[in-house]
């Protein structure tokens, strides 16, 4: 009886910590309708990481942009994002 419960138990904590790491980084598939809507997105995302970290966002270059039907990164959405190198950081997208 005190191995079944431990068993049983055990598969329940395993599910739950699975359902957390699914959750955790199941970042999905961002739908936007045009290209002009998805430049929008990405060069909000890679100004405010730029202010913030001298970065660009860390999921700038991962294909997760449904641009009508094709899947997009950021970097092929908002190309011509820059992030300046020495404090204070200041990030463009023209």
């Amino acid at each position: 009886m005190n191995t079944t419960l431990a068993v049983v138990v055990s598969a329940i904590v395993i599910l739950i910590a699975a359902l957390v790491v699914i959750t955790i980084f199941s970042g999905g598939i961002t739908q936007v309708a045009t290209l002009a809507q998805a430049k929008t997105i990405c060069s909000t995302q890679y100004i405010t990481m730029c202010q913030s970290t001298g970065q660009k966002p860390t999921t700038w270059d991962i294909n997760n942009m449904n641009v009508a039907g094709d899947i997009k990164s950021c970097a092929e959405a908002a190309p011509s994002c820059t992030c300046s190198t020495t404090q204070p950081y200041v990030g463009s997208c023209p």
